[in-house]
């Protein structure tokens, strides 16, 4: 079965680097200036997992309050219905300029600032371990030969963590143009039909997860697939970052 359970923290990637940032180094990872100290257990969100490497901060207070977090939401339009997801934050500075340097850059000193926003997502209500299934959206062998590295499984496994809820790893993804830089139509031909399934996932809550959400094709051409072959699946939408404030 491809199903992968939530990792220990020790062996979450470059866990001992975050956590020689938050226990050694104090410092906020956005302005460099503010010390950061571990949240208490009355300090932690609802649903939040108490570990205490969950607890580590990465952010100050003042560079936290910049953001309003998981106040970014989506919709989906799915062959059959809309779906409305939910982002931890916007695309927009920092935060974009943090994600383009991981993703693109291989800058991973990044990794606790994007870390830092994972831990601001809430599961869906109901969604647990045992009856939900986080699905990545996958990274084609193309691009992650060209980038060296699948950032998107990196961050999956501390969103795994965080929620204490499996991955699925059972979809794959064919090699087609990357989709940063296309129009919409453009991204919608191009997405088209580029997932399979390898494993049907047996859980009946599937939580898609994605690091950026533009115009929601790549998310929207999953979901499309898992409904057509798991149609009884509640299938729920998260990433990392999407859109801008509207002033």
């Amino acid at each position: 079965m491809a199903i992968v359970t939530p990792l220990p923290w020790w062996r979450l990637p470059f866990a001992m680097a975050l956590v020689y940032q938050a226990k050694f180094h104090h410092r906020c990872q956005l302005c460099g200036i503010n010390g950061c100290a571990a949240a208490g257990f009355d300090n932690l969100a609802p649903r939040h997992h108490d570990h205490w490497f969950n607890r580590q901060q990465f952010l100050c207070q003042p560079c936290h309050s910049r953001f309003a977090w998981s106040a970014s939401f989506f919709t989906l339009q799915l062959s059959q219905t809309s779906l409305r997801g939910v982002a931890s934050g916007y695309y927009q500075y920092p935060l974009n300029q943090i994600m383009l340097g991981y993703k693109n850059g291989q800058q991973l000193h990044h990794l606790p600032v994007l870390v830092h926003a994972i831990r601001q997502l809430k599961p869906p209500q109901g969604c647990h371990a045992k009856n939900s299934l986080i699905v990545k959206v996958p990274t084609s062998l193309q691009r992650i030969r060209q980038r060296g590295f699948d950032p998107l499984a990196i961050l999956t496994a501390y969103l795994g963590f965080h929620w204490q809820i499996p991955i699925y790893t059972g979809v794959q993804r064919l090699d087609r143009r990357h989709q940063q830089g296309l129009s919409r139509e453009e991204r919608l031909d191009n997405i088209k039909d580029a997932f399979f399934l390898t494993d049907m996932p047996p859980s009946k809550n599937l939580i898609l997860f994605d690091d950026v959400v533009t115009t929601g094709a790549t998310l929207s051409e999953l979901a499309n697939l898992l409904t057509n072959y798991h149609p009884s699946a509640h299938i729920h939408a998260y990433s990392i970052l999407h859109g801008k404030v509207l002033h």
